[in-house]
């Protein structure tokens, strides 16, 4: 019974379900409330729905002169990677996996994705993927030490 337990944890609450569907909906506020600043009437309550299901629905191009595994894997590894540090963030009174040094493969996980794309740019042989890889990088960067910071404090005041 245990393991259904950790497999609804995981799907339904709160996992990729739930982050889904709370991204969706965040994302059609955000919109809503940009149109109305802009005097626009906004998009309906279902826009990011059929926006994520015209993202599936894209054909996915390859290059000349790209290793196609590499370059399908290597954005599986920074979304795998994203989404195992969902599952060691606490939500209420537990995590879904929890142990001591998890704040540590949490952040390690979360840097992952950064290499994962950034890679993902220089595999392409042409100019401006590298260039879209190397402003990847740099962005996550940036977003990278705030984060650091900011999760350092409360487990400096914590004593863990």
């Amino acid at each position: 019974m245990p393991v259904l337990q950790a497999l609804a944890e995981m799907l339904i609450f709160p996992g990729a379900l739930y982050g889904l569907i709370v991204s969706m909906l965040l994302a059609w506020l955000d919109r809503k409330i940009v149109a109305v600043m802009q005097g626009r009437v906004g998009p309906p309550i279902y826009q990011p729905l059929a926006d994520t299901i015209k993202l599936f629905a894209k054909e996915d191009l390859d290059t000349a002169g790209v290793n196609p595994t590499l370059a399908g894997l290597l954005p599986i590894v920074a979304l795998a990677c994203t989404m195992t540090a969902a599952l060691l963030v606490p939500v209420g009174n537990h995590a879904v996996i929890s142990f001591q040094g998890d704040l540590v493969i949490a952040l390690f996980l979360l840097s992952l994705p950064t290499l994962a794309l950034f890679m993902a740019g220089w595999i392409v042989p042409s100019v401006y993927n590298v260039v879209g890889g190397n402003r990847t990088l740099l962005q996550y960067f940036a977003y990278e030490v705030p984060l650091l910071l900011g999760l350092a404090a409360p487990a400096a005041f914590s004593q863990s």
